[in-house]
C-alpha cells in the first residue's frame, strides 16, 4: 500500500473490536474467464463474475502509525491492479482491449495483462453482435492460413471498422470500401499503428465507419445470390 500508513482509531472499530479490511482480487483473470465461461454455460444471463478478499481484525484498541504499517505490508499481496477494472492497455489513451473467442496461442501470462477483457469460447451471435456494439475498431490479425473471415464481415454488417493483415481474401473488403486499415502480414508494428490512427484522429475514424455501413449494405446475401445468378447466366449464353 502507499503513502504514509495512518493509524486505526477506535471509531473505526466494530462495536465488538472487530476492523474490517478490504485485500486483493481474489480471482485472477484466467481464473475469473473460465468461472464465467462455466456459470454462462448454465445462467447464460451471467454478466461477471468478482471476488475479492476481506479480512477482520479483533482488537482491543486502535492502532498507531507502526502498528499499522505492519498490517499494510502483511496486506501487500495478490495483483495490484484490479482485474474487474482493468487500467487500459499500452495503446491509445483510455482504450480497451477486449478479446473474443480462443485465439490460436497459448495465453499463458498474457490473461493477466491489465486493460484486457477476455470472453474465451465459443459465443453465441447476441454476445457477439453485443462485443461489436462495444467496440470503436475491430481487430483482425489473422495468418496466411486463413483466406475469408466471417467475423470480419459480421464487424463491417454492424458498422465497425477493421484492422487486418493482408492475407488471403481477408483485407479486401477493408480496402474495397476503406473500411479500415491493413498491414502487411505479420506486421504487427503496422497493424498497431493503424488502429491507433483510427482511435485518435476523428476524421479518419469516421470515414472508417463510412465504409463500413457501404459495405454492410453491399455485402448481403441477396447480394451474393444476385451476384451468383449473373455470372450463371453468363455462362450459360456463352
Amino acid at each position: 500500500m502507499a503513502g504514509k500508513p495512518k493509524p486505526v482509531s477506535g471509531d473505526e472499530l466494530s462495536p465488538h473490536g472487530i476492523l474490517s479490511l478490504p485485500g486483493a482480487a481474489a480471482l485472477s483473470l484466467i481464473r475469473r474467464a473460465k468461472l464465467l465461461m462455466d456459470a454462462r454455460a448454465r445462467v447464460p444471463n451471467v454478466a461477471q463474475i468478482y471476488a475479492q478478499y476481506w479480512h477482520f481484525a479483533s482488537l482491543a484498541a486502535g492502532l498507531d502509525a507502526s502498528e499499522r504499517a505492519v498490517l499494510d505490508r502483511l496486506l501487500a499481496y495478490g495483483p495490484q491492479s484490479d482485474p474487474e477494472r482493468p487500467e487500459g492497455f499500452d495503446g491509445a489513451s483510455g482504450t480497451r482491449l477486449l478479446v473474443v473467442g480462443d485465439p490460436a496461442f497459448d495465453l499463458d501470462e498474457r490473461l493477466e495483462r491489465p486493460g484486457v477483457e477476455w470472453l474465451l469460447g465459443y459465443r453465441t451471435n447476441v454476445e457477439l453482435d453485443d462485443a461489436l456494439a462495444r467496440s470503436t475498431v475491430a481487430v483482425f490479425p489473422y495468418r496466411e492460413e486463413l483466406d475469408q473471415s466471417g467475423a470480419l464481415l459480421r464487424a463491417l454488417g454492424a458498422g465497425v471498422p477493421a484492422a487486418a493483415y493482408d492475407v488471403g481474401g481477408i483485407a479486401e473488403p477493408v480496402r474495397r470500401y476503406g473500411a479500415g486499415v491493413v498491414a502487411p502480414p505479420d506486421d504487427l508494428d503496422g497493424l498497431a499503428e493503424g488502429v491507433r490512427r483510427l482511435l485518435e484522429d476523428p476524421a479518419a475514424l469516421e470515414s472508417a465507419r463510412a465504409g463500413a455501413r457501404q459495405a454492410s449494405s453491399e455485402l448481403t446475401w441477396d447480394a451474393a445470390a444476385a451476384s451468383h445468378l449473373a455470372l450463371y447466366e453468363e455462362l450459360v449464353q456463352r
